[in-house]
């Protein structure tokens, strides 16, 4: 991840989830020592004074409870577009946002932080609640049958070098040999990295019908996951907000496991036959 400035972007519409955000990026920020910059979008020419003043103690709150001082930044914009593409720009190491999950007119339009994260380049860390345990143990890692399944096997690896876990990977079960194939081989790529970082795995064949959605979320109640860490739909259109992709029943999980979401790489699209 060498690209990328060594920093946590936490996106923040200083709602009633703020504090939540607020206390899982200032947990994690510490043991993965990065700094953190506050991003905030407004609109309202007359808010942002009031915005600032208040993103100001925060920042204050921050640095008393966990020693890091957050850079703030303020941004006009729609949210849905300039949270990524200011990630794209700057290239932090994560973006950290909450989600209320789906609520009201969100579940037949879909998931505002799907929205969000979809345009970005950079992975996103969704919470919804304080961090019950801090140090990461259980982590669901869903392999499906796609070459960009295995992108996410990146931040996991950024991520071994700060706490030892058990990696719990959901696989389809899957009539169709071909697509059998291509899991076993994403599955061989798998074992050479995680046995590469000396991280123990296990693999869990929980997607009956192939509904990995509901295989996940089940599976990670059942163990009481810390994390789940998913790949985004590639190419993600309107129907997919409508119809329900996948990751937009994992997000906003009853449970409320933090999510942290890989979206497809495009620059990896002519490598799609070689699964």
């Amino acid at each position: 991840m060498s690209e990328e400035q060594r920093k946590m972007l936490v996106a923040l519409d200083i709602s009633d989830i703020t504090e939540i955000v607020i206390e899982n990026a200032g947990t994690y920020a510490k043991i993965l020592d990065l700094p953190i910059e506050f991003l905030h979008i407004e609109n309202n020419k007359s808010q942002k004074q009031e915005a600032l003043t208040k993103l100001t103690e925060l920042a204050k709150n921050v640095n008393e409870k966990y020693g890091i001082l957050p850079e703030i930044t303020i941004k006009e914009g729609n949210i849905y577009t300039s949270i990524s593409d200011y990630a794209n720009q700057t290239r932090p190491i994560l973006v950290m946002m909450g989600t209320h999950g789906l609520t009201g007119m969100q579940k037949i339009f879909g998931s505002k932080a799907l929205k969000v994260i979809v345009g970005s380049s950079i992975p996103f860390w969704i919470v919804q609640d304080k961090p019950k345990n801090v140090e990461l143990k259980n982590i669901i890692f869903p392999i499906d049958f796609t070459f960009e399944s295995k992108e996410k096997l990146t931040i996991v690896k950024y991520l071994s070098h700060y706490f030892k876990f058990k990696v719990n990977i959901v696989t389809p079960n899957l009539k169709d040999q071909i697509l059998r194939s291509k899991i076993k081989n994403n599955l061989i790529h798998v074992d050479k990295a995680l046995t590469e970082r000396e991280l123990e795995y296990e693999i869990i064949i929980g997607a009956d019908k192939g509904d990995m959605a509901d295989a996940v979320t089940k599976v990670a109640e059942s163990i009481n996951a810390d994390i789940i860490v998913i790949t985004t739909t590639k190419h993600i259109a309107w129907n997919d907000y409508m119809f329900g992709a996948p990751e937009q029943r994992v997000i906003p999980n009853a449970a409320k496991i933090p999510v942290i979401c890989v979206n497809p790489r495009t620059d990896l699209t002519k490598f799609a036959s070689f699964r």
